[in-house]
């Protein structure tokens, strides 16, 4: 049987978190506090890129919906399972297989002087 599905805030930095609403539809009820970036979410449901969650680290609300991304920003993504141990061992590993750069989207370019 799977874990809960988690996901983490990585948006909201020149905002001080990102924007939490009441119900799933944009226009709905807009929270006072923001969720605040780098906080751990369980997934309550996921509807298109609409997001329910209940908060499990971090600052703001404990629940409501949030976008996943806006104008082709991320605001949340989801936790890899290597990432559920911890944030450090995530930072400092590199990708061992191209595969692996693809699923965790996570690539370099390197070039070569001539």
């Amino acid at each position: 049987m799977a874990g809960p599905v988690l996901w983490k805030v990585v948006g909201g930095v020149p905002t001080n978190g990102i924007l939490v609403r009441l119900g799933r539809e944009l226009d709905s009820e807009q929270l006072g506090e923001r969720l605040s970036t780098g906080a751990v979410l369980e997934q309550i449901e996921l509807v298109g890129e609409r997001l329910r969650f209940r908060r499990l680290e971090g600052n703001g609300p404990e629940t409501g919906w949030v976008s996943l991304r806006i104008k082709g920003k991320e605001l949340v993504v989801r936790k890899s399972q290597t990432d559920a141990s911890g944030d450090a061992s995530l930072q400092a590993s590199a990708c061992t297989s191209g595969k692996e750069m693809l699923e965790q989207k996570r690539w370099a370019v390197v070039g070569r002087d001539r």
